[in-house]
């Protein structure tokens, strides 16, 4: 100050920053212990992702170190993390590289060379070994020589690319950068970092909740424009991540980021505030249909997985006539022996039943009642569930899925089983509707002439 000489506030952002990267850079000047340091940072990331992924699926649905073999002496490749869950799958490919100086100087050929070693390089082999999956010839087994059944028919596998620490600009340079392909049942990939993944762990903790979000990012992130994967994350967590057919671009401001930053506060350190974002995670705790939900994900198979992820793609106004429903449906059954209870979606809906008839009667029964639903309602699927009077648990769950054509006598069935219930909005809170819009539940009807009321409008 009295030489003269300028003085540079550091604030502590950018201390905390050197704290954390300065020891890559130091150990890296280490010739002698580079190489081993950058082989546990990766053995880290690894270990880390296997943590978080075990917590959310349990420790029976997540493999390290997948090794895949054609035959012994023939391996194609390894899968660092593998998740089986039912008919899905996520495939997680960690890298220990990140971006260098140069790069962060400007140099845009090392930004891209960067790029393709912490990113591209990752994403082609979950690619490769996403696409093994589905080859029934192939062999799998976890580091620790369990062998891995694979399931015979997966439809969803989900990429996931994992770098090791802070990357800058990650989204935006996927966007640019990141070389895609298209395989069979394999989605858009998610590239994070280990920060990301920790967070979504902490909110998405259940099964079901992760896979929703995974499949509904590869379904719109597309068309969303963010800096950081937490904004979009955020956003979900409020207001059930979807975007209108009508949009085909969306910016998120980082602030919607704060719900988020909020309750992994309240959670890791104690200080004020939500530890859980009011929106999808709390619109139907401790109800009935969440409970029905838990015991879908302890015993997850295809068709359940499918109507969940419906579920969790509903407004909020659908299920929580869902819920109600679910309550009243039970509620009668204990009275009355037996109920039933049916709510019809855009193109599917759900058929609830409550009774205590042997399976051999309850199951066609059941059956028989969602055909004609699908049937009436001009739907490509129906769900269908059996629940016992007495304690609410599924007896059975079903699902029925075919083309549709007309049929005399189905048509007649359908006609004196009744109108069919109005279809429920089965679209999120998203962009509103004019009066005169088409109504989101896919009627056909104005908006004015059928949810707006619903709606709360």
């Amino acid at each position: 100050m009295s030489d003269g000489r300028p003085c540079r506030h550091i604030t502590h952002q950018y201390r905390a920053s050197g704290f954390v990267q300065s020891p890559f850079y130091w150990l890296g000047a280490d010739k002698d212990y580079a190489k081993a340091a950058l082989t546990h940072r990766g053995q880290y990331t690894e270990a880390f992702a296997l943590q978080r992924l075990t917590e959310v699926f349990g420790a029976g649905r997540v493999y390290k170190g997948v090794n895949i073999d054609r035959s012994k002496g023939n391996r194609l490749g390894e899968i660092d993390v593998l998740v089986l869950f039912g008919d899905r799958a996520i495939v997680l490919q960690a890298k220990s590289k990140r971006l260098t100086m140069e790069s962060r100087r400007g140099n845009d050929l090392q930004l891209k060379g960067d790029f393709k070693a912490a990113v591209q390089d990752a994403y082609d082999q979950a690619m490769e070994c996403a696409e093994a999956l589905l080859d029934p010839t192939l062999h799998f087994t976890a580091a620790d020589g369990q062998v891995v059944k694979v399931p015979s028919e997966l439809t969803q596998i989900f990429p996931i690319c994992l770098v090791a620490d802070h990357y800058p600009a990650l989204a935006f340079q996927t966007d640019q950068f990141l070389v895609r392909r298209e395989a069979p049942t394999v989605l858009a990939p998610l590239i994070i970092d280990v920060f990301t993944l920790d967070v979504m762990a902490e909110m998405l903790r259940r099964p079901m909740r992760f896979l929703s979000y995974l499949d509904l990012r590869s379904l719109y992130g597309s068309k969303v424009t963010i800096h950081h994967e937490i904004t979009l994350l955020s956003y979900h967590l409020k207001y059930n991540l979807w975007l209108d057919d009508r949009y085909d671009f969306v910016s998120l401001e980082d602030d919607f980021a704060a719900d988020v930053e909020i309750a992994m506060g309240a959670r890791r350190f104690g200080p004020p505030g939500k530890p859980t974002p009011e929106g999808i995670l709390t619109a139907i705790e401790g109800r009935r249909l969440d409970a029905l939900i838990k015991a879908i994900e302890a015993g997850p198979f295809g068709p359940m997985i499918d109507l969940v992820m419906l579920l969790y793609q509903l407004s909020g106004n659908a299920m929580k006539e869902l819920a109600d429903g679910i309550d009243r449906v039970l509620e009668a059954a204990q009275t009355k022996g037996s109920s039933d209870f049916t709510l019809g979606f855009a193109n599917t809906g759900i058929t609830v039943h409550a009774n205590l008839a042997p399976r051999p009667e309850a199951e066609p029964r059941l059956e028989a009642h969602m055909t004609l639903r699908k049937y009436s309602q001009k739907a490509d699927q129906w769900f269908g569930l059996c629940l016992s009077p007495a304690t609410g648990a599924i007896r059975f769950g079903k699902k029925v899925i075919f083309p549709r054509k007309f049929d005399g006598k189905m048509n007649q069935l359908a006609n004196q089983l009744g109108k069919p219930p109005r279809p429920a909005p089965t679209v999120r809170q998203g962009p509103k509707l004019g009066r005169n819009d088409p109504c989101h539940c896919g009627s056909g009807k104005k908006y004015k002439n059928c949810h707006l009321v619903a709606d709360g409008g």
